[in-house]
């Protein structure tokens, strides 16, 4: 599953989930997921955001990782909120710009286009701290190993091999 849990709400729709892959699954069979979660917490200013951006060298601007460098986060719920995180970047537009325009981009790899891709959009994403999804995991599968990947923003991507308990 690749990202799977990030498109159900958390956590009552995480442990609907982790509740029907298991009763699909063998006892000992492997889940493997790559989950979207928020390990350092949000960026609450405009400077952390920048500074975060300065540190990834090879960012990819995916609609998603456009929602999460912009914030709109919820810390109770852990929802990402594209048209919120659109919203701070029209009101920090020149203080963001002069970051994000020195990074190479390709038509897939474009921080602007995905800006006007999610203008508008009621979109919702689901993003928890790590502990809370291995906690919804574990009620029904036992986590082997989490993977991190050697990409900039692999740290809000692990990949997580589980076995059906």
């Amino acid at each position: 599953g690749d990202n799977s849990f990030s498109f159900v709400r958390h956590p009552e729709e995480w442990r609907q989930l982790c509740d029907a892959l298991a009763d699909r699954m063998h006892p000992g069979a492997t889940l493997m997921a790559r989950l979207f979660s928020l390990p350092l917490g949000r960026p609450t200013t405009v400077a952390e955001i920048i500074e975060r951006s300065l540190g990834a060298t090879d960012i990819n601007y995916t609609a998603i990782r456009t929602a999460m460098l912009f914030a709109g986060a919820s810390e109770d719920t852990f929802e990402l909120h594209p048209a919120r995180a659109v919203a701070m970047f029209d009101a920090h537009r020149a203080d963001l710009a002069a970051s994000f325009e020195r990074r190479p981009s390709t038509p897939d790899n474009d921080l602007f286009a995905g800006i006007e891709r999610w203008r508008g959009s009621r979109a919702v994403y689901y993003a928890p701290p790590l502990p809370h999804v291995l906690a919804a995991l574990g009620s029904r599968f036992r986590v082997r190993d989490i993977h991190f990947g050697p990409f900039d923003m692999a740290k809000y991507f692990p990949l997580i091999v589980a076995t059906r308990k």
